[in-house]
């Protein structure tokens, strides 16, 4: 991958790194391309970024891109379109060129709720075990369903934070539960308010599909992919991958917990 590869990174919300082409079509990043407004919002757009739509398809040629990388943006799209845009990402990759794919992990969520719903049934009433169970049933539900930004996750994480239960879950997860983004003036909290007006159903923020490794890698193969591997966040095929730090926090731990990594190649 010599000779500046072209690395996109497709739907990249706040994870971003100027060597990649870093693509996103969120309310902030589009206030971020307005000159007086993006001050108000986190300053500038970062190095690599590009505001785009993605349901419009990936605006690059036939075999132009070395990776194709998406961090959990395939469970917003619906089943019937997940498969175009799976293939769109092989349309951009040259031969031997890298998909990669992290997706919320169902089986995790599954055993998790399972392994909780089993705990109190025999009997473990704890505080713990009453935390853990319902937890667990957020996970896996209020993504899909939730009508209000945030949903009832981010309420109960925040009203749960000094628990033990919300304390060893990490990444974006103990992000949403201590609110850590920095303190905003007036006129940005207006704005913040304004965008959490919106349905979460209408603005892509529910999940629309969960998949497991054995769906993510029906879908990847049916589209065209090979050599099709389950890795972790700070394994890849991807050269250097570890230097870009888009699937791990600072500390080292996985910036989405829970998640599938699954690579191929076109």
């Amino acid at each position: 991958m010599a000779n500046n590869p072209l690395l996109l990174n497709l739907g990249c919300g706040e994870r971003t790194h100027p060597d990649w082409v870093n693509i996103d079509f969120s309310l902030r990043s589009r206030l971020r391309a307005v000159p007086l407004l993006r001050d108000l919002v986190g300053g500038p757009t970062p190095p690599g970024y590009v505001n785009y739509d993605l349901r419009h398809g990936i605006p690059y040629p036939d075999e132009s891109a070395a990776v194709a990388y998406s961090s959990h943006v395939l469970e917003h799209i619906d089943p019937v379109d997940a498969r175009g845009f799976v293939v769109e990402m092989r349309r951009v990759l040259r031969p031997g060129g890298i998909v990669r794919i992290v997706v919320p992990d169902l089986e995790v969520a599954a055993r998790r709720y399972l392994a909780a719903l089993d705990a109190w049934r025999n009997a473990d009433h704890s505080r713990d075990a009453e935390l853990r169970y319902d937890w667990s049933v957020i996970w896996l539900i209020d993504q899909m369903v939730r009508t209000r930004p945030g949903g009832t996750m981010t309420e109960w994480l925040r009203q749960h934070r000094d628990t033990d239960v919300v304390r060893n879950l990490g990444g974006i997860v103990e992000d949403l539960a201590t609110g850590s983004a920095p303190r905003q003036g007036a006129i940005h909290r207006v704005l913040r308010y304004l965008a959490g007006r919106r349905d979460p159903r209408r603005s892509g923020e529910v999940h629309r599909w969960m998949y497991d490794d054995a769906s993510l890698g029906r879908l990847l193969s049916a589209a065209g992919f090979r050599d099709l591997r389950r890795v972790g966040p700070e394994e890849s095929r991807i050269p250097d991958w570890t230097a870009y730090a888009l699937d791990v926090d600072r500390d080292g731990r996985p910036h989405q917990p829970d998640s599938i990594w699954m690579e191929g190649l076109r």
